[in-house]
């Protein structure tokens, strides 16, 4: 687990929020009450379905997300998927694929101690070598958009697929993703802007006949948290974090058990 983790209090604000995920690179944020105590969960998803509903006008002058005052108290999860000190990662996994959610709470008692996400699932899946190839896992079709498409149209997208990222392509060829990181970390720009301006270039391929356990690997060398899968030059599929997570569950009991 990771630990501290990065927190705020119900009171503080949803830019506040949104500014301390920009800074820090993180896709969500504990809430905590006044005694410590976890209270809730703020993610970045829920800052995009609530930033784009506050810019979306006639105006393209506007910008991409447009987040009010309101406190985070009114816009987190109250129910927070937690596991205990004394869990396995296995245990985590299916948590993480079974609720498709990107990270859980570890609890010492009713106190927050650490927080477990996508990547630290990566690590155990690369440490115990999961042979399994990337096409049992990847997820298919793979969501895309154009380089020309607008901002604000694709942030719509990410929640109404409800999705961490889209593949960028050229033609048919990817070239680089877009993701809710990137989303946040050009709020201000126009939701006309095109996504080549403010996409990522860099991105993480492998053959869809490789190990689970190379994917992962190479993952984290590159600090990704998806995976294009290709077969020849052919792009098949993809791996997210909750691909990630199934795969280490699967290998973790037999193969009727989940």
């Amino acid at each position: 687990m990771r630990s501290p983790v990065l927190s705020l209090l119900p009171t503080a604000t949803i830019e506040a929020a949104r500014d301390q995920m920009v800074i820090s690179a993180v896709s969500s944020l504990a809430i905590l009450g006044p005694a410590g105590n976890l209270v809730g969960v703020l993610s970045r998803g829920d800052l995009l379905r609530l930033g784009r509903a506050g810019a979306r006008t006639d105006s393209a002058a506007r910008p991409a997300l447009a987040l009010g005052p309101e406190g985070v108290q009114t816009r987190m999860h109250r129910e927070v998927v937690t596991v205990g000190v004394a869990g396995t990662m296995v245990e985590v996994a299916r948590l993480l694929a079974s609720n498709h959610i990107h990270r859980v709470f570890v609890l010492d008692g009713a106190r927050l101690v650490g927080v477990i996400g996508c990547q630290d699932v990566m690590r155990a899946v690369a440490a115990r070598r999961v042979t399994a190839p990337v096409s049992l896992y990847m997820s298919a079709p793979v969501h895309a958009c154009g380089l020309d498409e607008p901002l604000g149209l694709v942030i719509d997208r990410l929640g109404e697929l409800q999705i961490h990222g889209l593949v960028v392509i050229d033609g048919e060829r990817p070239v680089g993703v877009f993701t809710q990181r990137e989303a946040l970390a050009v709020h201000a720009r126009p939701a006309e802007t095109q996504i080549e301006e403010v996409m990522s270039y860099g991105n993480v391929r492998v053959q869809a006949s490789a190990p689970m356990h190379e994917a992962a690997a190479l993952a984290l060398t590159r600090r990704a948290r998806q995976v294009l899968a290709l077969d020849g030059r052919q792009l098949r599929g993809i791996l997210t974090g909750i691909d990630f997570a199934l795969a280490l569950a699967r290998a973790g009991v037999p193969a009727a058990g989940f």
